[in-house]
């Protein structure tokens, strides 16, 4: 016998008994009984180390074995290929559609399984399973739930973008607390400790490329008379914008009955300073005053035609007051709301209760669509729930620029100065012939009496001529 063959037939006889192969999907060490066809090795006489067969014959080997030799994918790159736009979300919308078309059914004598279904497309049976059951959108990736949808965060985008258009836009903070209250509303217990977070909004702008951080060019002082006309300006712009899409909407040209103005003013029982008539050379001048110090407000509302909507109340506390409540009545308010709020001030949900009521009496007087003219409070701007409502609802809202509802404000301009006039000369009158010292529950009267002096058609048609 050669010594050099049998030498190489002494090596492969080790190398067969020594390889081990490692099976890919289980977690066993399989022995090779099968003759390895490999090539006499040449052996150097001074080299000690073990030899092992080249690369491409342990292929070659593996393959005789029927175990696969290509690199496998691990799992967090196909969930990742399931996302939109992939060749994989393709098959795997394909395969939900034919499980939910034929499945249970037969198909060449074999049942349509999801098993069945999986193969036949190429996609794995567990994510098929969990898209099929709704556990998963047919188009997530890998990680956890989005706490948004697609649709969710363009219309926030949408409305970031809007915002920033019309000199209203939103910083960085704002933007996350907006995030923070989208999720309250929702009460999904899994986002129950989200918190937003710089991270988060540094992704949203990845996500969304036209959204960019940009320093703000600061207008100049908007109190008094020293309004910027550029900012009034702006403001033209965009309520005319406004006033196009709410042609579009009503699908004809709006007219006085399609404007409104919405707005709060507050109240005190207090007696401000003032004038009087007494005696020449006194030394002092006296009036009573009363011992209530809490004050209350109301939400207005009117329209360019020239009436109005009854008063919304914004009264302190949190327990309604029976007596309150009876003089609102018996005074002729009879479709008055009353809302109860922690300091007399509009809130997120008062503001919500004012919406829902406003969309009513359109309805009610068969009005379509409505252009509504606000101030710039957090509680108009911020409330995204409510402004969506209102928009359903064919509602556009604008709101005038900060500090400048004494010149741009048709209720501030017109109505509510004679309104408070009203309000403290009834005031005193009523003190002197009917009731000496007031409480709380005496607002409605005096609201009522001032009201219907103040709105009055010729103020409150005043008040658009101020755009």
């Amino acid at each position: 016998m050669n010594p050099s063959s049998s030498s190489a037939s002494s090596t492969n006889e080790k190398l067969r008994q020594a390889i081990t192969f490692k099976s890919a999907h289980k977690d066993l060490v399989i022995q090779s009984t099968i003759p390895l066809c490999i090539e006499p090795l040449k052996v150097e006489k001074t080299s000690s180390v073990a030899f092992v067969p080249e690369e491409d014959k342990k292929d070659e080997a593996l393959q005789i074995l029927g175990i696969n030799t290509e690199k496998s994918v691990s799992s967090s790159q196909r969930r990742k290929s399931y996302q939109e736009g992939t060749e994989l979300n393709k098959a795997m919308r394909d395969a939900v559609h034919f499980y939910e078309l034929d499945g249970g059914s037969y198909m060449n004598d074999q049942k349509v399984t999801m098993k069945f279904v999986a193969n036949k497309f190429g996609v794995s049976t567990s994510a098929l399973e969990r898209r099929i059951n709704g556990l998963v959108d047919i188009g997530a990736g890998v990680g956890r739930h989005p706490i948004f949808t697609k649709k969710e965060e363009d219309m926030l985008v949408k409305h970031l973008l809007h915002m920033a258009e019309i000199g209203y836009g939103y910083d960085r903070i704002q933007v996350l607390n907006i995030l923070r209250q989208c999720v309250k509303l929702t009460k999904d217990p899994r986002f129950k400790n989200f918190d937003a977070t710089h991270g988060y909004f540094q992704r949203l702008l990845i996500r969304y490329p036209e959204l960019t951080r940009r320093k703000i060019q600061a207008l100049d002082r908007l109190r008094a008379t020293e309004v910027s006309e550029s900012a009034m300006n702006h403001f033209f712009d965009v309520y005319e914008k406004a006033f196009f899409m709410l042609k579009k909407l009503i699908k004809h040209d709006p007219t006085s009955c399609h404007i409104f103005n919405m707005d709060e003013i507050g109240f005190t029982l207090r007696i401000h300073s003032g004038f009087t008539i007494t005696k020449k050379k006194a030394k002092s001048a006296y009036l009573v005053d009363n011992d209530e110090r809490t004050h209350m407000s109301i939400v207005a509302c009117v329209c360019a035609a020239g009436f109005s909507m009854e008063p919304f109340f914004l009264v302190k506390g949190k327990r309604r007051r029976e007596a309150f409540d009876e003089n609102v009545r018996i005074v002729g308010f009879t479709d008055s709301h009353i809302s109860m709020t922690p300091k007399a001030f509009i809130t997120n949900e008062s503001f919500r209760d004012w919406s829902k009521l406003f969309v009513e009496n359109l309805k009610g007087m068969n009005i379509k669509g409505a252009l509504l003219v606000l101030d710039n409070h957090t509680c108009h701007t911020m409330s995204l729930d409510t402004l969506q409502y209102l928009l359903e609802n064919n509602v556009i809202c604008v709101s005038v620029p900060p500090h400048s509802t004494h010149i741009s404000n048709p209720l501030d301009v017109a109505v509510f100065k004679p309104f408070k006039e009203q309000f403290r000369a009834f005031q005193t009158d009523y003190m002197r012939t009917v009731k000496k010292v007031l409480s709380y529950d005496d607002f409605p009267i005096l609201i009522k009496n001032a009201w219907e002096k103040a709105f009055i058609a010729v103020n409150i048609k005043s008040g658009p001529q101020t755009f």
